[in-house]
This record gives C-alpha cells, sequence and structure tokens, in this order.
C-alpha cells in the first residue's frame, strides 16, 4: 500500500515502539515526521541523528513524551511541531489547495475511508489496531 504510494521502505511500527526505555538507538533518520507521539516519538528522537530535527504534528498514540535530555544534547536533535493556529486564514486555504491540486496524490480517493454514525465504532476499533488506511472521514449529517 504505502509503496504504492511512492514509500521506498516501509518499516513495520513496532521497531519505532523500543520498550526498553532506552535514552539511545542507532541513529537512523536524518530527520523524522511523526504523527504518533508518546513512546513512538521517543524512540524517533533516541534513533535521530546528529543535528537531525523531529517534526511532530500528531498525537495518536499519547500527548506524553517520556524521554531524557540526551539526544538534545548530545547529538542536538531539535524537536519542532507545526503550530497551524499561527498561520493566517490565508496561508492555511493556500497549503490547502495546493494539497489539493499541485500536491495531491495520485492514489489520493484510495486513503479516504467514508464513515456514519453506524460504523463509528468499528472504524476506531479499526484504528487503534493499525488495521485503517488513509483518512476517515466522518459524515455528521447522516
Amino acid at each position: 500500500f504505502f509503496k504504492k504510494l511512492g514509500a521506498f521502505e516501509v518499516i513495520e511500527r513496532e521497531k519505532l515502539n523500543d520498550q526498553l526505555g532506552r535514552t539511545f538507538q542507532k541513529e537512523t533518520w536524518a530527520d523524522a515526521i511523526d504523527t504518533v507521539g508518546g513512546n513512538t516519538l521517543a524512540t524517533i528522537l533516541g534513533a535521530t541523528k546528529k543535528f537531525g530535527v523531529v517534526l511532530s504534528i500528531g498525537l495518536i498514540s499519547s500527548t506524553k513524551l517520556e524521554t531524557t535530555v540526551y539526544p538534545f544534547i548530545a547529538r542536538g536533535v531539535a524537536l519542532q511541531s507545526i503550530a497551524s493556529k499561527e498561520y493566517s486564514m490565508f496561508d492555511r486555504k493556500n497549503i490547502w489547495f495546493k494539497f489539493a491540486n499541485g500536491w495531491k496524490l495520485d492514489n489520493f480517493d484510495n486513503l479516504i475511508v467514508n464513515c456514519d454514525l453506524n460504523s463509528l465504532s468499528i472504524t476506531i476499533d479499526k484504528i487503534e489496531k493499525g488495521d485503517l488506511q488513509g483518512r476517515a472521514i466522518f459524515n455528521m449529517l447522516h
């Protein structure tokens, strides 16, 4: 699925969730974008190469970040966020226009799963298990 979207390599989520609490892992990532948060974000920070930047844009797993300062002081890793509320509506619309047009993925329609109130519980269960590919769009009108 991800390779059809253009990914060169797909890594299982378990490899990004170090349960041993290690401060450092093998330097793997030059930079990273994390949509999960929690322990996954801590694992990514510990595996980021010197002076790498990790962009945190989601909190699917947890809002908590339990790590040490070592990735920041020993490797110079920077943790950033998108702070979307700081952007003007004009800039937001401009970016969304680009996503809907020039930046739109070829297989974008295959990434959308529509759900209604009747299927909401099933869809949430799929998200939690990692069985949902793409985005779930909840239709509140039906």
